[in-house]
């Protein structure tokens, strides 16, 4: 959880003095390195005043570490001996403005399926609470994901998914372990692929949109898929181009 410096030089010498300990790491980190870069260079000159300090004594580390995602992208200074890129890996900034030049393709979908289709009469207001009436007598579809899963019920008004690459509202509220769509006049079928995050023909709904909706940032949406979701790896477009 870390120490101050003063502190920091005592539990140094202590590891340096005995045989049988490595000091591998020495790192710093940034707490407003997406929108702070006076304070962000504060604690990096703090960092690199311990690291010239420890060497003086003889003592090196092996490792020099401070930069986040954030860090990674604005601050080169910072980079030392490696990089600690968290929501970089997901293909995702911390801001707009940071790493906009940086070509980055989101790395992670979000999709389910549909089990059922059915048509409901009209005046319908399907799932808990009732929260609102559809339109017509509209079609919805059924897939198995819910909050258990991470997502969140806050979507039920705004949120939407992609089905055959186009978008659709949630039909009424998000349930534990489904989400009703309405379709209005359009038809799905049974197993059809349902893209909750991701891009589907020439659509995208994106993490930032997300947690826009949710009043939140991007950290935490990704942080939220639990562990009932299978994951799948796969090769990205890139790596067959």
């Amino acid at each position: 959880v870390g120490t101050p410096p003063v502190d920091a030089f005592e539990i140094a010498r202590k590891i340096d003095a005995d045989g049988r300990l490595t000091l591998q790491g020495v790192f710093t980190h940034f707490a407003v390195a997406d929108d702070d870069p006076d304070y962000t260079r504060t604690q990096n000159r703090e960092l690199e005043r311990f690291a010239d300090a420890l060497q003086v004594e003889g003592i090196v580390p092996t490792l020099l570490h401070a930069a986040n995602t954030a860090a990674a992208f604005g601050y080169p200074e910072t980079h030392h001996d490696m990089c600690r890129v968290g929501l970089g890996l997901y293909g995702l900034r911390p801001t707009a403005e940071l790493g906009k030049d940086i070509d980055l393709m989101p790395a992670m979908r979000v999709v389910s399926e549909v089990r059922y289709v059915r048509t409901l009469p009209a005046h319908a207001r399907p799932s808990y609470g009732r929260i609102r009436e559809l339109d017509g007598t509209p079609t919805v579809a059924t897939v198995p994901i819910g909050y258990a899963d991470g997502v969140n019920r806050s979507l039920s008004g705004p949120g939407a998914v992609l089905i055959n690459g186009k978008r659709y509202r949630f039909a009424g509220q998000i349930t534990m372990d489904m989400v009703i769509i309405d379709l209005g006049d359009d038809e799905a079928h049974i197993g059809d692929e349902v893209v909750l995050i991701g891009s589907q023909g020439d659509e995208a709904i994106t993490v930032e949109q997300w947690a826009d909706m949710l009043g939140t940032i991007s950290y935490e949406v990704v942080c939220h898929f639990g562990p009932r979701l299978p994951r799948r790896y796969v090769r990205s477009r890139r790596d067959d181009a």
